[in-house]
């Protein structure tokens, strides 16, 4: 918008941003707005899980999953298969948000990451416990997979043995 000779901060670029770069989401539906569709549950405890449809306590626009765990006993997991390659580094990432303050059992609590299988052997690559949040946080984990004959990769969202209520979103691989 023009120039001012007599001062040298006239129209000064004060904040810079790195380069992003763009990746694909190896999920389908990642971020709930399609309700549970592609999600698939494995329950061990009793407790119910689903999308919420709260655009208000959303991370990121207007759905997110639930996991509620009502003791603190057992293993309540969603999770999604995806097509996968030996050899290759994955990067699992997932907004969280644990409400209140969620009751322990043990050294447990929330987790997300990687199940896959290699030569007929199975592995799991899962992130540390995670036992509480403020608010909304965005977590990663970040899994090489070993070279072979890759028949099943899985990432999943979990809570083990810890009564309370979890909720993610933005999940991506």
């Amino acid at each position: 918008y023009g120039s001012d000779a007599n001062t040298t901060s006239f129209n000064k670029i004060t904040d810079s941003s790195e380069l992003l770069t763009i990746s694909t989401n190896a999920l389908k539906n990642h971020g709930f707005e399609s309700g549970n569709e592609y999600w698939s549950a494995l329950q061990t405890a009793t407790g119910s899980w689903g999308y919420v449809d709260d655009i208000d306590n959303s991370s990121l626009g207007k759905k997110y999953m639930q996991l509620e765990l009502t003791s603190n006993t057992g293993t309540f997991e969603v999770g999604q298969d995806f097509t996968a390659t030996a050899g290759q580094t994955y990067t699992v990432s997932v907004d969280i948000n644990i409400l209140d303050s969620i009751e322990l059992n043990g050294n447990n609590g929330v987790a997300f990451g990687l199940v896959y299988c290699v030569d007929g052997t199975w592995y799991n690559a899962s992130s540390r416990w995670i036992s509480s949040t403020s608010g909304w946080e965005r977590f990663s984990h970040t899994v090489t997979l070993p070279s072979g004959n890759i028949s099943n990769c899985h990432v999943f969202l979990e809570l083990v043995d810890a009564q309370g209520t979890v909720r993610f979103d933005n999940v991506q691989v």
